[in-house]
């Protein structure tokens, strides 16, 4: 949350907020490929237009939903370097704070 240019965050709640979404994404991905494998299994029986058209639409889909899980991948990793940045920024602030409020000062006048 942040209030008057403040940012605050619970290392702990951040983390364990990461990680239920890595685990619900691996679900997610786990289900899609469920779905994958079982219409795959139909369409190596089913033959003729209606089998070619749905398989065309399908291979779309199945495409498309890869890239979203890939694409939500890449979102949760990007919460852990996030935490990691704030709390570095963190802890360099509260080591140094003479330097932080110099630096401050300097921007904010």
């Amino acid at each position: 949350m942040t209030t008057s240019g403040t940012v605050h965050l619970d290392p702990t709640a951040h983390a364990a907020a990461a990680t239920l979404l890595d685990d619900r994404l691996r679900e997610l991905d786990a289900r899609r490929r469920t779905a994958e494998a079982s219409v795959e299994r139909l369409l190596s029986t089913w033959h003729g237009e209606a089998a070619t058209a749905f398989g065309s639409q399908w291979a779309t889909w199945s495409s498309a939903a890869s890239s979203v899980v890939a694409d939500l991948g890449g979102d949760v990793a990007a919460l852990a370097g996030a935490r990691g940045d704030l709390v570095a920024a963190d802890t360099g602030a509260s080591q140094h704070p003479r330097a932080m409020a110099g630096h401050l000062e300097g921007r904010l006048g």
